[in-house]
Parts: C-alpha cells; structure tokens; sequence
C-alpha cells in the first residue's frame, strides 16, 4: 500500500502515458483506490498551488511523480474516460499556447490526426490556459479524442490531457467542461510553509546530510541543521559556539573547551562533551569512509592511527566531564581552531546515528533549524529550532526546491527570493539601468579557478607538456570574454585576501611557439605521439571550458574528447580516484589561512590532492610551515612552497574570483553570506510582501 503525499493511498502506480492508453492496469490502480480525506469531489495541492473539483462519481489517483501528477478517471462508467495532469518544471521560458501546441504536434503523424477546436480558455479564478482538442486513431483502428489543455505560471506547466473515445468524449463533454473550468492556481504553501515568514530558494544536488560524508556543496543545509564546537563570525574570526569558551596551552597544542549548559540536540537531549569525541571519531573511523577526515580532524593527536585503521579511538581527545573537552594536537598549528568551524568537526547523535543509514532522513542536530520535509529530488524544507541555545532564528522555515527550474527564471518570477547570478545575465544585472541592479549585492570572494591534470596519466606524466597546455591559452581573452570581468588573472594558487597571497607572482603568458617548442622537447617529441587527450567536466560545457579546448585545437593541433559528468557525488568521486586527465575546477577558502590552499591540494596524502601529485620536498616543506609559530616566518615558507608548487606545475592557476554576485529580494532583511560563500540563514527576516 503506497500512502500519497496529499492524501490518497494506492497499491500500484498507473502508467497513463501521452501516448499509451494502458486500460487494465489503470484499472487494477483504481481498484485498490481509497479516496483522499477531503470534502467529496474536492481536491486541493497546496505544494504546487492549484485546487479543483472533480466529477461526481470519478476517482483521483495520485502517481507520486510530476509526470502524470494526477490521474482523474469514471471507473464505474464505460467506456473509460482518463484525465492525466502533468506538472512540468521549466527551464526556459514556454507560453501555454507553446505547451499545448507540442504535446498535441506529438499526435501529428498518428492515423486520422484532426484539430478539432483550439484556443485560450478561461478556468478557474484568474486562471487562464491554452487548449487544443483534437482526434485520432489509437493503433490505428479505434477513434479516440484528446484535450490538452496548458497553463503555465513562472516555471511551472500544468497540463491536462484528457483520452476517451471520440462517442464518449461528446457525451461528457460538458463534465470534462465543468472539470477544467475549476482548475484554479492558488499560492504554493508546500506543507504549509508561508511565503511571508520562509525564505524560498533553489537547489541542485543534495548528496548527503550527514556531516562526516559531506564535501562542501550541502553546507549551507548541514550548518543549519548541525552545528559544532566554534563557528566563523561574518568576520571570518572564531567565535563560539557549542563551546563557549576555551584555553590553549602555552606550547599551542592543548585546548581545553568548556561547552555549553544549555546546548541541547533537537529532541532536548543535552549536548555533552563525549558526543563530540563520539563524533570525532565516527568521522576518522575508516567504516564512515569520510573524504574529509585527515583534512579536518587530521591534526589530532591519534587521528592518523584511526585512518590507518591502527587505533579505535582518539587518544588526543579527553572528555574530562560532561562539560569539558580537551584535545591536543601534533604541533602548535594556528589555524586548527578554525578547522573545528567546518562541518566535518560538527556533533551529531550517537542514537540517532544508531538508527542505520538512513538516519539523516530524521536528523536530530543541534543548529538553529531542524528538518521538516524531504522529498527527495524535489523539495526540503527546514523549520525554526525554539530551543536553539543561541538566538532563536528569525525565519520560520527555509524551503529548497530542487531543480526546480532556472535560478534567474524563478527569481524574476517571484518563485525563489535570493539566487546567484551566473555568468550569462552578468551584464544585465551591473547595468545601472536594469532593475535587477538593484537587488544586487556583491562580497569580496577568496576563490581561484585552476586547470588541472593528472600528473601520472600521460601525456601529462610530462611536466613539458603539463605547460604547453598552460601556454597554449590566451587567458587574457579567455576571461574577458568569459568571465566577463568578475575575475582577474592569478599567478599562484593563494589568492588575495589570504595572509600569505605572493602579488608579485606572474600569470602564464600565452605564448603558441613556445607551447609547441616544449612539445618537441617532451618525451613525447610531437604532436602526433600524444595519446588520446579526454577534458572532464561537471553537468556541461562551460563558455570558459569551450574557449580552452578551442585554442587546444586551433594553437597545437591536439583533438580533445570532452567526457560530461552528469551528477556531483560522482565527479568527486572520481576525482578522489584520480581518473580526470585533465580538467578544470576551482578551491574557495573554507577559513583564511594559505595552508587551505596549498597543503590541503598538493600534499601528496590529502584527500583534496586530485592530482595524483608527489613531491617529498614540498610534503616536508608544507609539514614545516605548519607548525611554525612566528607568523611572518610561516607564511614566507608558504610563499616559498608555492613557488615550488609552480615549478612542477600539477595545475594551473588562472584566475582568482574577484566578487561574488547575488540577488536578494528587498524583502529580505539581512546579511546573506560571508567571503566563504556561506549561507547564514538564521540571520535573515522576511518582511511582508
């Protein structure tokens, strides 16, 4: 027995399709069939917005898809009349007229295909459509006549598509009539979540909820359900959190934190000081497989025993009672505290992890949201944690639509009230002149895009060749045309902002002749002894991508293959295998300090090193620069370090993120993110709109 999410319950899925009648099993679906809890006839779908009343006598059947949505059927009488609704998320921009025209030019070629009527039509409450009815013959042989009928609001279209027999269509024509004519678009409120005290946005990928497992693009969602021990101010600068406060011993490699009384898990349990050794060492259990285990928790003392599978526990972690904490690490290094901020290092519940893998459906954090709703691929909603130890949010609920359509689409729509803006309308939006320039706003970014290759994989095993594809580029033009200005070019990997950031290092100047002189100087000796050269990429080709593999093509004559990885959970994992010949991708700082950048994605043992790169040198160089003390010293060494980095060239760094752009509906009070690019939507208000 399958329970709908608005409140039928049926035992099977019926596949009524646009082109396939399917009788009995649409039968078989609408014999098992309880009607919803609902006044008789009635039906309204608050999360998608619409309401309407169905003949008396027939039947709803709800598919738990989009596409049929909704299957309204006679199941007493006969012939058998079928009434599918679709919801169909947009991504550009489709009138009702167009949504009709081409589910009904699907029929076009179908025996005896006739356009009876067609035209606007006026439905419920302002609500407006466009409908064609026409005829035809299913397999051939036996009439049937079809009504679509279109409406479409912001980045969503409905449509109706009705099937019966040419006789029986006439006969309940006025039936189907009276049912299209109360169809009726009324405000989404998914699972009764307002407008007017939510904040709406969209979403991608969610690939997972649980702290110790994510790799950065859940964040803004872990930050809101979990929380840990410090956080990063808007500042960037440690401030409590869990911990209220804390003491660090005179060698720096001792910290003694002293938690919180009030700090509860959502279920009022209180936080105590062995969750987080209980936590800690979940996340470095080699079972928990997480991919940011040595990056995060690595300092601590027993931590690369745990992920060598040599030890059970974290010998550096002491829990001395319920409310204190003490942890050492291996060396005075200044920038752990900062480490503790990230999602890795957050708390979660011993019990509720018990529960088996799917415990994150029903997470019990600790941060300032708890999770309401998750149907996956198509909506989470988040809801106000009251009892928040800190300052209770303002927001009562946060809802994610995912892939719900196109971000600047559903922005000017009102669909969604903040969004990023992407390199296409980036022209529109800094024109003083558009409206949408008044949205705007805009943070300092502490970002960098870079090329990368697999130094064991040829033809880049050859260091020669790693830079002819690095010289072979006119980046200049590249971004200009690309980027459009939001970036500027970079000659290292630590970008401005970040202590440490070397300005006198020069960008790669494009020069063809020499690309090609070092080809000839390779081991390779010539073009035509390159193996085959694949470019990886995540959901698409971008403009910047295109420009590159062009001036591959055009200015050494090397053909590029281009493999599309379609989802985010397999890209990095594949990149963690090292099976990216050569890509392009980028790092944003996760706290301000160059080791974020340079041992985090060089050291040949971090998890981040996508380059299958290894050079001791550098290895003991990043080990020494971590735990120096004289803050000058250190970060000359790093400067130091890059440089080295830059010689062996494992990737190219080419520009460094200038601004980060996004819309902000004026109804949202607020500030909306960091230079980090995290989301901190506990701070913001929504005022009425």
């Amino acid at each position: 027995m399958k329970k709908g999410r608005y409140g039928f319950t049926v035992q099977c899925k019926a596949s009524t399709s646009a082109n396939k009648l399917n009788r009995p099993l649409l039968n078989a679906c609408l014999d098992s069939f309880t009607p919803p809890d609902v006044a008789v006839g009635s039906y309204t779908n608050s999360p998608h917005g619409f309401s309407l009343t169905m003949p008396s006598g027939w039947d709803g059947l709800e598919t738990g898809d989009l596409m049929p949505l909704l299957v309204i059927a006679n199941p007493l009488e006969d012939p058998l009349i079928i009434t599918s609704l679709y919801l169909e998320r947009l991504y550009e921009p489709k009138s009702a007229h167009e949504g009709a025209s081409e589910l009904a030019d699907s029929f076009a070629e179908k025996s005896g295909f006739k356009v009876i009527s067609e035209g606007e039509v006026s439905l419920g409450t302002d609500t407006s459509g466009y409908g064609i009815v026409f005829d035809y013959n299913y397999d051939n042989s036996v009439p049937l006549r079809s009504n679509v009928t279109s409406i479409v609001r912001g980045s969503q279209a409905y449509t109706f598509f009705i099937q019966a027999m040419t006789s029986s269509y006439s006969m309940r024509q006025s039936i189907i009539e009276q049912l299209l004519q109360s169809f009726t678009l009324i405000e989404p409120t998914p699972f009764g979540v307002s407008r007017q005290n939510s904040l709406f946005l969209l979403e991608g990928d969610i690939v997972t909820l649980d702290p110790a497992l994510t790799e950065g693009g859940d964040g803004d969602i872990i930050r809101a359900i979990f929380s840990g021990l410090v956080q990063l101010d808007k500042n960037l600068e440690v401030a409590p959190d869990i911990a209220e406060s804390w003491e660090v011993s005179d060698d720096g490699m001792t910290y003694t934190f002293h938690l919180r009384r009030n700090a509860r898990f959502h279920d009022g349990k209180p936080v105590i000081a062995q969750d987080f050794k209980y936590s800690w060492e979940r996340v470095c259990n080699l079972e928990t497989e997480s991919k940011k285990a040595s990056v995060f928790l690595g300092d601590i003392i027993g931590a690369s025993q745990m992920l060598n599978g040599e030890a059970t526990e974290l010998s550096g972690v002491r829990v001395i009672d319920d409310l204190t904490l003490e942890v050492t690490i291996d060396g005075p290094k200044p920038y752990f505290l900062d480490k503790l901020a990230y999602i890795t290092a957050f708390v979660v519940d011993r019990a509720n992890v018990a529960r088996g893998m799917n415990w994150t459906d029903e997470p019990n954090g600790t941060g300032p949201f708890g999770l309401k709703e998750w149907k996956k691929d198509e909506l989470l909603i988040l809801e106000r944690n009251d009892d928040y130890y800190l300052e209770p949010a303002k927001l009562e609920h946060v809802v994610l639509q995912i892939f719900a359509g196109r971000p600047m689409m559903m922005y000017e729509q009102g669909e969604i009230d903040v969004t990023g803006v992407s390199i296409y309308d980036m022209d529109r939006v800094l024109d003083p002149a558009d409206p949408l320039n008044e949205e705007l706003l805009s943070e300092p970014d502490l970002g960098m895009g870079y090329l990368g290759f697999n130094v064991t994989m040829p033809p880049f095993d050859d260091p020669k060749i790693r830079r002819t594809f690095a010289l072979a580029l006119d980046m200049d033009k590249v971004l200009e045309v690309s980027l459009k200005g939001i970036a500027e070019r970079a000659g290292g990997f630590v970008p401005a902002g970040i202590p440490g950031h070397n300005e006198e290092l020069e960008p790669f100047t494009f020069d063809a002749e020499l690309a090609k002189q070092l080809i000839a100087e390779s081991k390779y000796g010539s073009v035509d002894n390159l193996p085959p050269v694949v470019f990886y990429t995540l959901y698409a080709l971008g403009p910047m991508d295109e420009a590159m593999i062009g001036m591959w093509q055009a200015n050494l004559g090397v053909p590029i293959e281009v493999e599309i990885i379609e989802e985010r959970e397999d890209w990095l994992e594949r990149q963690h295998r090292h099976e990216f010949q050569i890509f392009s991708s980028g790092w944003i700082a996760d706290y301000v300090d160059p080791q974020n950048f340079l041992e985090i994605l060089f050291h040949s043992l971090s998890e981040d090193n996508n380059f299958a790169y290894s050079n001791a040198e550098v290895d003991t160089a990043l080990e020494r620069a971590a735990v120096e003390r004289d803050e000058e010293t250190r970060l000359a060494m790093y400067q130091d370090i890059e440089k080295m980095i830059l010689e062996d060239l494992p990737a190219v760094p080419f520009y460094q993120s200038v601004m980060d752009y996004t819309l902000v509906k004026p109804y949202v009070e607020g500030d909306y993110m960091t230079p980090l690019q995290i989301h901190i939507w506990k701070d913001l208000s929504i005022n009425p709109h």
